[in-house]
């Protein structure tokens, strides 16, 4: 614990003197600039946002670049818009569990995903199980999807990283919106204090419990479910003057779900909080300095009750098991720009504290109680980047070298990036890039649904850090209305940790995680292929991949290689958007997307033979153990090899119609649609069962409806 503290002052120092060199460093902007400065004696002009974009970093199979607006056509389970389910339409990207936000990109695990929010990471990132994003998309002014040639100023992760940028605050008007769908409630607000401070505030409820508590009272069932999700985000803009900008932001999401009936209560909770603290200084229009700290807590947890029947008060069995990750972070960036080339360097320290498993198990009388002591990790990071522009060519190299701790590993990291784009005109052009990157955390994934109750644990000297090495080739080409993009990569993964036995998947966090855990590698290679069409009558994008990914561990399928679970080596996304009517403040629009991809791969069991009673077995008593579950525990299952069996393939059409009002001052949007119009039940898992095969489909036909104003 003293350790412990003594770190933490030492870093606090640390923060404190750089933010304080970075003041001393402006100081100088600051006084030439502090006559044009001074609001007293000129007059202020507040100008609009306005987003600039090279066109060397969009419209690519590694970069997209997209607004809130591009997700708005794609119909939601949940209703609204959601920027990061947009990803799944893009190359390279294959899909989890139906309807889920679990995404698996060029071969690489879901957790080897990154999500930012103004530069901080957020590990818990979905709602519902997976179903929507925890952003808020009034609160989006764009959003970056990079799987390739990836800036050196950020890491820790192997396969791809969104960095959702907010909205800057109106410093001249009050903005507004409200959002109601049927299962949530938002509302987000920007606009200006005084001269100096402007802010921008959102939030969003559910519906849900309410709902069903209507449901209950007329149904008169005695099981009781009880959903909640919110989530919340504010940022303060502070304008010291035209060379200093600091900025505020927290953000916080929450959810909560329980069921009970007269024998059993579940309950799960998991989340995400964090507070962020940004300072912008101008030397001058070629060089500045960006400088960021910030504290972030991932937490999820899990309770499991078993009572007797028809009582509450005489408890059989009771687990609870709750996992949480902190961390505090400072970085700091020099940026130099200048006509033909760029220069990017800076430091990076992150400290963090993992607690996997705490758990307490209650079995009659006798009380376990398992508390994992906090694993410390500890990074240092050098990065620098270097772009040069001659005349077609255009060049890009960094390096990012980590200095890493933790219990019993100090390494030494070093990844690479290069990229190298030649403009054959003005709109098409060549590329190539080679990306070694490191992950310094692990998480043992759950259910594929992308949701937040996955295991995180950092890497140590038996885990070590994931890397990956990926070679990318492709070209583009674009005009006012159309943009193709093609390419092909090549990606090896090392160090990757499963579980060993499928059945882990539904969440095993015992104490002695770690021997259930295999250590192996991966490889990943195909052809990604986009096409866009953007016009005033109608948009449509549609994406292609032709892949293959496979796995291999010493401990999983005899040492041989397998499929991976989501190597679905065709995936097709189509979607469209028709201005079916227009006048003067009026505009209805038709919505499609068709979602087609080859089934996913899984292991089935092929024989049955009995086998030995689980230690204990017996402890519970008083008739908590029936003869269908003493006949599942004494029963063992053959297993086929690892990922030998294909699903069938996963087809899905979505419809929907906006009509959309501008007043004056305001701008009102109603949307119905049907997910999932043909009622295709989709398989997501098989399973043998009274003498015959059966299927688990997830998400069957949806209407959905959500009605929002903005102001």
């Amino acid at each position: 614990m003293t350790a412990t503290l003594k770190t933490k002052k030492i870093y606090f120092f640390v923060v404190i003197g750089l933010l304080f060199s970075n003041l001393c460093l402006c100081q100088q902007s600051e006084n030439t600039g502090k006559q044009a400065s001074d609001t007293s004696t000129l007059r202020r002009i507040d100008l609009k946002d306005v987003t600039i974009t090279a066109k060397y970093l969009t419209n690519r199979n590694n970069s997209y670049q997209y607004l809130p607006q591009s997700a708005k056509p794609l119909l939601t389970v949940l209703g609204g818009t959601d920027v990061v389910r947009y990803i799944g339409t893009l190359p390279g990207v294959s899909q989890g569990m139906e309807g889920g936000m679990g995404f698996f990109v060029r071969g690489g695990n879901n957790a080897n995903n990154r999500i930012e929010l103004d530069g901080v990471p957020v590990y818990g990132s979905t709602h519902l199980f997976g179903l929507f994003s925890t952003f808020h998309s009034d609160i989006v002014q764009s959003t970056n999807f990079l799987t390739g040639g990836i800036s050196a100023t950020t890491g820790d992760f192997l396969a791809s990283i969104t960095q959702i940028k907010s909205i800057n605050p109106d410093t001249a008007s009050f903005h507004g919106s409200l959002n109601i769908s049927p299962f949530l409630v938002g509302l987000s607000a920007n606009g200006q204090i005084n001269k100096k401070i402007s802010y921008v505030a959102a939030g969003r409820m559910s519906l849900l419990r309410p709902e069903y508590m209507v449901i209950k009272s007329i149904s008169e069932t005695v099981t009781d479910v009880n959903p909640q999700i919110s989530d919340l985000f504010l940022k303060l803009n502070y304008i010291i003057n035209q060379n200093h900008l600091i900025s505020a932001s927290g953000y916080f999401s929450n959810d909560y779900f329980s069921f009970k009936n007269p024998t059993v209560l579940i309950e799960m909770n998991w989340g995400n909080r964090f507070a962020r603290l940004g300072w912008e200084c101008s030397f001058s229009d070629k060089t500045k300095l960006q400088t960021l700290a910030y504290y972030n807590r991932f937490y999820s947890g899990q309770l499991q009750k078993q009572f007797k029947e028809n009582t509450t008060n005489d408890l059989l069995s009771e687990l609870r098991v709750q996992s949480t990750l902190s961390e505090e972070v400072f970085q700091s960036t020099f940026i130099h720009e200048q006509k033909l080339w760029s220069l990017q360097a800076g430091l990076l320290y992150k400290g963090r504290q993992f607690q996997p498993v705490s758990q307490k198990m209650l079995i009659g009388k006798d009380t376990v109680a398992n508390l994992n002591n906090p694993l410390l990790s500890n990074s240092f990071v050098l990065f620098s980047e270097a772009k040069y522009k001659f005349d077609q060519l255009i060049a890009t190299i960094g390096v990012r070298a980590n200095i890493y701790k933790s219990n019993k590993l100090s390494t030494l990291l070093k990844d690479v990036r290069f990229n190298t784009i030649y403009e054959i005109s003005t709109n098409s052009g060549i590329e190539f890039s080679y990306d070694l990157l490191s992950q310094t955390h692990h998480a043992v994934e759950g259910l594929p649904m992308g949701w937040s109750l996955d295991l995180l644990v950092p890497a140590d000297s038996f885990f070590l850090p994931e890397k990956s090495q990926q070679f990318y080739a492709g070209g583009y080409w674009t005009n006012k209305t159309y943009s193709l993009s093609a390419g092909a990569y090549y990606k090896l993964l090392n160090n990757l940790i499963s579980y060993k036995n499928s059945t882990n998947l539904f969440g095993n966090q015992s104490e002695n995680w770690q021997q259930e855990i295999a250590i192996g590698d991966g490889r990943s290679y195909g052809v990604e292929f986009r096409a866009e069409r953007k016009s005033s009558k109608w948009n449509a994008a549609l994406s292609y991949t032709l892949s293959k990914t496979t796995r291999k561990y010493s401990d999983l399928n005899n040492g041989k290689e397998f499929p991976f679970k989501f190597d679905r080596r065709h995936i097709l996304n189509l979607n469209a958007q028709f201005i079916t009517k227009r006048k003067k403040g009026r505009e209805q629009n038709f919505n499609f997307a068709l979602s087609y991809s080859s089934g996913h791969k899984a292991t089935i069991p092929i024989g049955m033979y009995k086998g030995e009673l689980p230690p204990y077995w017996d402890i519970m008593g008083d008739g908590a153990i029936n003869g269908l579950m003493d006949e599942n525990a004494y029963s063992r299952q053959l297993m086929s090899a690892v990922n030998n069996l294909n699903l069938p393939d996963y087809f899905r059409i979505d419809i929907g119609y906006t009509f959309i009002k501008k007043r004056k001052k305001s701008t009102s949007e109603f949307t119905i649609g049907v997910y999932n119009m043909l009622n295709k039940k989709n398989p997501y898992l098989i399973f043998y069962q009274d003498e015959r095969w059966k299927q688990l489909s997830i998400l069957p036909i949806i209407p959905s409806i959500q009605w929002s104003l903005s102001f």
